[in-house]
């Protein structure tokens, strides 16, 4: 079975890699794994209550459309969620944005829901 893209963010393994390792096909800014891990914990969280042999097939169609709206593979986001992995500092720097930019997008709908009220 696939692996589901979401449990990636949270079970990765820990590669050596470093940035200067990386062509430049494969890096991927960090300012777009933020988006993207964003991304992939909103679909998991979707999905959570779902069953397996259904959301296997989901997540399937959606790590294709997450990859295909950014433009990358699978192996090449996998690479680099490694890479900010094996760094503690940058781990810690990517989750305190994905946490800001969950709250800034939580705000806004708030403000939304209210003002169609």
């Amino acid at each position: 079975m696939r692996s589901l893209l979401p449990l990636m963010l949270f079970f990765g393994l820990i590669a050596c890699t470093s940035e200067d390792e990386f062509s430049e096909e494969m890096y991927i800014p960090d300012s777009t794994m933020v988006r993207m891990m964003i991304d992939a914990f909103v679909l998991n969280a979707a999905f959570a209550d779902t069953y397996i042999d259904k959301k296997d097939s989901i997540a399937t169609t959606y790590t294709d459309q997450l990859m295909t709206k950014y433009g990358v593979s699978e192996e090449q986001f996998q690479m680099n969620l490694d890479r900010i992995h094996s760094q503690p500092e940058k781990l810690d720097s990517v989750f305190d944005r994905m946490i800001k930019l969950i709250d800034d997008l939580e705000t806004h709908y708030i403000q939304t829901s209210r003002a169609g009220q």
